[in-house]
């Protein structure tokens, strides 16, 4: 017959009620322990020492450290709560929805405009709106060099280059009767912008007047000169207490010492401003203002008036050359030259004078020829001393023949040496084929020009060259009076 083993102590492992952690003293060995005594208690689970019942072994932490890291979890049966919401969640709906929605920086040092550009204007980059958990909204704070356009170009360079538009207006007022001249006053140093200039209600034609600025000793200027000019309609002339309006209308953070700048010329397609849109255009050749464009006509006006004074002989402009040896004396006479030469209805006229010889500074000018003669006694410049310098051989003299209180005068413009310079000038007489450029200075890499009354020459063209000699000799023989001109260049 089996025996029946049912001692309580050999095979009840585990009691009824588990020993409390605080009455771990009366444990015996291998004995099953939990704290659950008192506010403070743990929960882990303990076993004595299968030797001594006085070493207790924490199951609780043994798990903790031993068996959750190797263990593999199943997410969908771990469920979750979470504040705020009612029901329990799993795991895996949990790290799903972080995964889904988590961000980190593209790089953690920063954006570089030139590396990262490419993805701020990708298609592909979302425009998005941050949320918080309660359904609130969130715009980030940044700057204006933080936003971009589709371009690549930051809102901050867009600001800068805004124009922000600024008026003043200066009040003249006429002070004597029929008066063409003011002098008008800008809103800020070294103004370039639009102006306006009104009589009344009326607005005044940009060709009918110009506006000189009036420059200091470092080239700026407050201040300017407008004058009415006669454009072919006649000038204005303001009665006296009469009132003349000047409107400024400019860019008005163009004197802020900020980062606001103009728009850059560079970026204006080619050809597509008309000259319609320039703010000052003139066909007269004749206007004097250095804020307006000559149009196209105005040059062919001015090109077809100096080119019929060049090929008249009664025109404007007369060279000579000296064919006296006195020093107190300049003699010029052609028979070219006609008696009515100083009519006041040719008057005033320019010459250019090739000295033969030395002459003094106050010398008399003697200008005819056969048949009659015009004396000027000591040329003179009101403007510029020449008594204490003399004239020598190969001196050009400029002059200007004027009418002054009723007496015909020479006046002295200016005079250059033209012999042993970078140009030579010889004045031809009838029928002449060899010329000399010995008196001109260059070296032998120089290259030399030959020019017959202003137009150019050309080498077996028009002209060959015995170097050795310094002589041209041209094709086409010279008339008395003509001019050839020898000029040298860097090779």
């Amino acid at each position: 017959m089996p025996t029946i083993n049912d001692d309580q102590f050999e095979h009840g492992r585990i009691p009824l009620k588990p020993l409390p952690y605080s009455s771990r003293n009366l444990a015996s060995t291998n004995e099953f322990i939990i704290d659950y005594d008192g506010e403070n208690a743990t929960y882990h689970m303990y076993i004595t020492d299968s030797n001594d019942p006085t070493i207790l072994i924490d199951l609780t932490q043994k798990i903790i450290e031993e068996i959750l890291p190797d263990a593999k979890i199943n997410a969908d049966q771990f469920q979750i709560t979470i504040e705020g919401v009612e029901d329990p969640t799993s795991l895996h709906d949990i790290l799903n929805f972080i995964y889904k929605r988590f961000t980190y920086a593209n790089n953690p040092n920063g954006f570089v405009y030139d590396r990262d550009i490419d993805k701020v204007v990708d298609p592909t980059t979302k425009t998005i709106l941050l949320q918080n958990t309660d359904g609130t909204i969130l715009l980030p704070v940044t700057t204006a060099d933080a936003v971009i356009d589709e371009t690549g170009t930051t809102i901050q360079q867009r600001l800068n280059s805004m124009t922000r538009l600024g008026f003043a207006v200066d009040y003249l007022k006429a002070t004597q009767q029929n008066q063409v001249q003011f002098t008008i006053t800008y809103p800020f140093k070294n103004y370039s912008d639009f102006v306006e200039i009104r009589i009344g209600t009326v607005i005044v034609d940009k060709t009918r007047y110009a506006i000189v600025p009036d420059y200091d000793g470092n080239g700026d200027y407050t201040t300017a000169t407008l004058t009415f000019i006669d454009a072919g309609y006649g000038a204005e002339k303001i009665e006296i207490g009469r009132r003349v309006d000047v409107l400024f209308i400019y860019n008005a953070l163009a004197t802020s010492g900020g980062p606001y700048e103009y728009m850059y010329g560079g970026n204006i397609a080619d050809g597509s401003i008309p000259i319609s849109k320039l703010q000052k255009i003139s066909d007269s050749y004749m206007l004097n203002d250095p804020t307006s464009v000559a149009t196209s006509k105005a040059v062919r006006e001015l090109f077809n008036t100096v080119f019929d004074t060049l090929s008249s002989n009664d025109g404007a402009i007369v060279w000579g050359a000296d064919s006296s040896n006195s020093a107190s004396t300049i003699i010029v006479e052609s028979p070219s030259y006609p008696a009515t030469m100083f009519n006041d209805n040719k008057l005033p006229r320019v010459m250019y004078i090739l000295l033969k010889s030395n002459k003094l500074a106050n010398c008399s000018l003697e200008v005819g020829s056969t048949s009659w003669s015009q004396t000027f006694l000591n040329l003179y410049n009101p403007n510029l001393t020449v008594n204490t310098t003399n004239f020598i051989a190969g001196t050009l003299l400029k002059i200007m023949i004027i009418k002054d209180n009723g007496t015909i005068k020479a006046v002295l413009l200016e005079s250059g040496i033209t012999n042993n310079r970078s140009r030579f000038i010889h004045l031809c007489i009838d029928q002449e084929t060899t010329i000399s450029y010995a008196g001109l200075s260059y070296t032998p890499s120089d290259i030399i020009n030959v020019y017959r009354n202003g137009v150019r020459l050309f080498q077996d063209v028009d002209y060959s060259v015995n170097a050795g000699a310094q002589t041209i000799t041209l094709y086409v023989r010279t008339e008395d009076g003509e001019r050839i001109i020898f000029e040298t260049s860097k090779g």
